[in-house]
């Protein structure tokens, strides 16, 4: 499993946040601060993007650090170092079928958790 596999946690647990943030908009719009009028950047200010960004992987990592060791490690050494199945299998004296279903289980307690924590 590649990055790719986190981002798609990510993206599906963006994803339901929005559908529930449609569900109970905000009530008041407020206009806009002259701040945000002087960036013209267009969208989110530099600063605020990069503290949202650091939010959500303080998420993820709280998340992944709740994980039981034996889930954990498989994707940590699948998803994060980006080794094969078969490499982490060797290096951790496991069958590949084990790796694999203890890499998929991580990715769905770990979805989970992200999904859980969303208001």
């Amino acid at each position: 499993m590649a990055p790719a596999g986190l981002f798609s946690i990510l993206r599906n647990a963006y994803l339901n946040q929005r559908r529930t943030a449609r569900l109970h908009p905000d009530p008041v719009a407020f206009p806009p601060s002259p701040a945000d009028i002087e960036w013209s950047g267009g969208g989110q200010r530099p600063v605020e993007h990069n503290v949202l960004v650091r939010a959500e992987l303080r998420a993820v990592l709280l998340a992944f650090r709740q994980l039981p060791e034996q889930y954990a490690t498989p994707l940590y050494l699948t998803a994060v170092e980006e080794r094969s199945y078969a490499e982490v299998a060797s290096k951790l004296g496991i069958p590949i079928g084990t790796v694999m279903s203890r890499t998929y289980r991580a990715r769905q307690m770990l979805f989970t958790r992200l999904t859980e924590e969303r208001p």
